[in-house]
């Protein structure tokens, strides 16, 4: 507060900022939306937020920690993955391990694919009144019918073809290390964080799971605020859980238009 402040505006700012707060997490959003809350009063100018942090975010929820524990060992090894092939052309790699390191960039991606198209379908529900109930019953109607399918059968494809694809592209980097000056802590980074995807099928599994469970809560509340026929407080729902998506889809965007680059350059060498 940089003056003098009502209990009454200071209360009605602080009750919703620190709703807002455990909504989304983000501590700038909740001190705009708390101070339009009292825009009424004379001294609604009064309280003010100074931050020196980079996204804001200052509480994590539960649907973050599980994009986290899926999306990190990909990340881990992004910028490895960006001088391989390079390093491949001047070594004259033979032509199946290339192929198998385009496969391989492909099947890192794969679980961010299907996130960050369900985030962006979500966020495709907009936020008008008018066309909010519609939209958000035909992302309803795909998200469940993707929920119900095993979706992690193809992750658990996705992990196995992660240890073939490395276990073909492995020897002809080990002979580098050993007869070329390859980076040998590079090399033992990736082989380190490739064999832990190939092996982390029911880490993989149970975090997906956890995440779309997330998800399907949330979802289910949205729609029983529509039924209720409460499309404001369903679309204010709406937007706080995108919020709180947000930090691990803008990740997840990043690390695929990385390995696009690196798929890319794959293929030119």
């Amino acid at each position: 507060m940089h003056g003098p402040v009502t209990a009454a505006t200071a209360s009605a700012f602080t009750t919703t900022f620190y709703a807002r707060l455990y909504a989304h997490g983000q501590v700038d959003v909740a001190a705009a939306e708390a101070r339009a809350a009292v825009t009424d009063a004379w001294d609604w100018s009064v309280p003010v937020l100074f931050m020196r942090h980079d996204s804001g975010r200052i509480v994590e929820f539960d649907i973050g920690n599980y994009g986290r524990a899926l999306l990190s060992p990909g990340e881990a090894v992004a910028d490895d993955l960006r001088g391989l092939p390079a390093t491949a052309r001047r070594a004259n790699a033979p032509n199946d391990v290339l192929a198998a390191m385009d496969a391989l960039q492909q099947e890192l991606a794969k679980t961010h694919e299907f996130l960050v198209g369900l985030a962006d379908a979500f966020r495709r529900t907009g936020t008008d009144p008018a066309e909010f109930k519609v939209k958000f019953e035909e992302f309803r109607l795909g998200f469940e019918a993707s929920y119900d399918r095993t979706t992690w059968t193809t992750q658990q494809t996705s992990c196995g073809r992660v240890g073939e694809e490395w276990a073909q592209v492995r020897p002809f980097f080990s002979s580098l290390v050993t007869n070329s000056g390859f980076d040998s802590d590079t090399f033992m980074r990736l082989d380190g964080v490739m064999q832990q995807l190939a092996g982390i099928d029911a880490n993989t599994i149970h975090f997906m799971g956890q995440l779309l469970d997330q998800m399907k809560s949330e979802v289910d509340r949205i729609t029983d605020r529509l039924d209720a026929n409460d499309v404001a407080g369903a679309i204010a729902a709406k937007r706080a859980f995108e919020r709180r998506l947000s930090d691990s889809f803008r990740r997840s965007k990043e690390f695929l238009q990385a390995i696009a680059r690196h798929v890319h350059e794959a293929r030119a060498a």
